[in-house]
């Protein structure tokens, strides 16, 4: 199975005073170009997934100029029938709960999955007879939001194994959420933030598949907080494991 994964590409960014021969930025135009190239690679490799991890766009309210070269783009994916997964990063989740997200116009799509309410979304895929299951969590803004994107996390996993769930979220990971986000970013990598969360994912050090999820004292070793550990999203996919 091969899986294509992307991100920050940031579609719609300008800088420096350089423009083109239209009056266009120059940064932007060359943004544009290489999502193109991007796109022109994935076409040719036909992977069997796609997943873009954040901030496709640079800004919640993304020009139209930077809009439309997005679909053209993912149309292009869509009419060659691979499954494009694109999450949102800080840079296009809305500060306010009323201000709808950009990804609704990806809603109508044909396989393109938009991930954008700030929510913890489990999409199966069955590829090539193979079963593959993609966890998906957008940009968190609040703690509120950071444990129940786990807590939706660590009932899936146990779902998928055919467990049950037997406690709190908190009970499972064995401390309160201020330790173990403090635990998660003693462990940052350089480049690492809170900030750029689409870019990378928190990881079971021992993978889930390790444990025997139907029981109560294995559930609470798998999801304890010292089982957990930042990784860039290429390097866990590449980990695999589930």
């Amino acid at each position: 199975m091969k899986i294509l994964h992307m991100a920050d590409t940031h579609l719609g960014y300008s800088a420096y005073r350089k423009l083109t021969n239209d009056g266009t930025n120059q940064r932007e135009i060359d943004i544009y170009d290489s999502f193109t190239q991007c796109i022109d690679y994935a076409i040719k490799s036909n992977p069997d997934l796609i997943i873009h991890a954040g901030d496709l766009f640079d800004s919640v309210r993304p020009t139209n100029r930077a809009i439309t070269a997005a679909l053209h783009q993912i149309i292009r994916l869509s009419k060659e029938n691979i499954p494009f997964v694109v999450i949102s990063g800080n840079h296009e989740t809305p500060r306010l709960k009323e201000t709808g997200s950009i990804f609704r116009i990806f809603e109508h799509l044909d396989n393109v999955f938009p991930i954008y309410n700030t929510t913890d979304i489990t999409i199966p895929f069955n590829i090539k007879g193979k079963k593959l299951i993609i966890h998906a969590v957008p940009h968190c803004q609040t703690k509120e939001k950071f444990i129940e994107n786990l807590r939706t996390r660590q009932g899936q996993a146990i779902k998928n194994h055919k467990g049950t769930k037997f406690t709190s979220s908190l009970e499972l990971l064995g401390a309160d959420i201020d330790t173990v986000r403090q635990h998660l970013e003693s462990q940052f990598k350089e480049g690492m933030s809170w900030d750029n969360r689409g870019e990378w994912h928190i990881d079971h050090v021992i993978p889930c598949c390790k444990f025997d999820l139907t029981d109560i004292e294995e559930q609470k070793k798998c999801f304890h907080y010292t089982n957990l550990q930042p990784l860039w999203a290429k390097e866990n996919l590449q980990k695999g494991g589930s």
